[in-house]
């Protein structure tokens, strides 16, 4: 984006260049245009191809295989045509008429990355402006077997050549009315991109999720009008995208009046002059299809409910790794009225019922649950996750390590199945009733498998028949006390009781 800036620049000058120097040895020309420009685009500019100059019917030019390069950037354009006009050359550049400017094949390089412009158009361009163009380009990430993301750029662009006094800024582009064309959306976008005079010494490296030297390179605001987003295989509409980008610290806001037959509304935002770098999310959204949203996953669950979700994360890093082991916050989730799948939670609750050898038939949970009630909430202070589960009348909490990189989780923690109330279906066999049972999680992220603790459980149910049988034994005492110990010794008699524990 740097380079588009200044050859934007170049060509509004390059049209006196080019008069002056059409007169001039044709053996010099070459070497003197490659001065000019480099010094004029602070680029190491070199015109491998050939040059050809024409007069009619207008003054222009055109070039193939041009390289230019900078400490951080590798270009090659594979052709550049301009054609422009002006009266008197020595008028202010806001009579000069560029009527056409075109890019095409140009390969930017910069850290492991390739910016590829496969045609940029500008026509009947003058400084404070607005003109057409279009550009068609992609972007391949510094990763390995990183695939081509596309984008194509339809609308009005007016250039701006900022007052060189200001020691902040040096030009601006703004764009109206475009049309935006993308591999992940399509919309109307409008805003503007301000070139920073201020030189960054920061540097990334392959894995940085954030390139920062480019970041402060710009400023920039944004807002689109986004007719779709595809998220996986599903197309979301309706959405709204804005950025506020100034001196490296950016905030970007996304939501959508139609998430998976719901609402969604999400920001972030992130200041890359602090390291590590700070990061921001929140969202919140509102009546969400469970089956549609768990059809983008590998999920297996069946899950119909209307969701609500909200949360907030703060984060640490410019790395994947640095981000998951710093990440702060919590998350809500009210599922409604609706039905989940509690196959496991009925197996487990069948495990646990032979335990106890109970004859109460917990079979008779359907594995497709029609719940009243849904509720859980995670907390996450980097490694340290704890989750609660309201389903009904269970109540269950667990904590662990829940590992996003590696797709994995690890968590212990208890279940209580409370007395049911009229309506409820999730029972145990009543000596349980009520208990914490202690049970494990592990597995993929998607599909876990939660099962009980059965060392633990039959530790508890000895726990229980031990107190069971001391009531008994209790209750035995007691009758006797009251029907065979005269009634002046029946006090002292408990008190000596209750001395040895009875």
């Amino acid at each position: 984006m740097k380079l588009l800036f200044r050859l934007i620049i170049v060509t509004v000058v390059l049209a006196v260049v080019a008069a002056y120097f059409y007169f001039k040895d044709g053996e010099r020309y070459k070497a003197d245009l490659e001065i000019y420009l480099s010094e004029t685009s602070d680029y190491q500019i070199k015109v491998n191809g050939e040059i050809q100059w024409h007069i009619w019917p207008t003054l222009g030019l055109s070039a193939t295989n041009i390289s230019a390069t900078d400490s951080a950037e590798k270009i090659q354009v594979g052709e550049l045509k301009l054609s422009a006009q002006f009266g008197n050359i020595f008028s202010a550049l806001d009579t000069w008429q560029i009527h056409q400017f075109v890019l095409q094949d140009v390969r930017i390089e910069s850290e492991g990355s390739q910016m590829i412009v496969n045609r940029l158009e500008i026509k009947d361009f003058r400084p404070n402006e607005a003109s057409p163009f279009s550009m068609d380009l992609a972007y391949v990430a510094a990763e390995p077997n990183a695939s081509k993301d596309t984008l194509s750029l339809q609308g009005q662009v007016t250039f701006t050549q900022l007052d060189p006094t200001d020691d902040k800024h040096s030009a601006r582009v703004r764009f109206a009315q475009t049309q935006l064309t993308s591999t992940y959306a399509s919309g109307l976008c409008s805003g503007e991109i301000t070139d920073n005079k201020v030189q960054s010494s920061a540097t990334s490296v392959d894995t940085d999720l954030i390139p920062v030297a480019d970041i402060l390179a710009f400023d920039a605001e944004f807002s689109c009008e986004l007719s779709e987003v595809h998220a996986g295989g599903y197309i979301l509409k309706n959405g709204k995208l804005a950025l506020s980008q100034i001196a490296g610290k950016s905030k970007m806001s996304l939501s959508f009046a139609e998430f998976f037959g719901g609402t969604l509304q999400t920001t972030s935002s992130i200041d890359v002059n602090s390291s590590p770098i700070p990061w921001t999310i929140s969202f919140s959204g509102a009546d969400i299809d469970s089956r549609k949203l768990f059809a983008l996953t590998n999920s297996k669950l069946n899950w119909q409910a209307p969701l609500s979700v909200e949360g907030s994360f703060e984060m640490l890093g410019n790395t994947e790794q640095a981000l998951a082991k710093s990440v702060m916050g919590e998350a809500k989730l009210d599922g409604g009225q609706g039905s989940i799948d509690v196959s496991q939670i009925k197996q487990a609750l069948i495990v646990i019922n032979q335990l106890a050898a109970a004859d109460q038939p917990v079979e008779e949970l359907p594995d497709q649950l029609q719940y009243n009630n849904l509720q859980a909430e995670w907390t996450i202070i980097g490694p340290a996750n704890t989750l609660a589960l309201d389903l009904d009348n269970l109540r269950a909490s667990a904590a662990g390590s829940i590992q996003f990189l590696e797709d994995n989780l690890s968590l212990t923690g208890e279940a209580v199945v409370q007395t049911p109330k009229p309506g409820q279906q999730i029972k145990l066999t009543p000596v349980l009733m009520n208990a914490a049972i202690p049970f494990k999680c592990k597995g993929k992220l998607e599909e876990p498998s939660c099962t009980p603790d059965t060392s633990a459980v039959g530790k508890l149910l000895l726990q229980v028949l031990k107190n069971s049988q001391q009531d008994k034994v209790k209750d035995k005492i007691d009758e006797v006390i009251e029907e065979q110990v005269p009634e002046q010794f029946k006090e002292a008699a408990k008190q000596l009781l209750k001395l040895f524990g009875r």
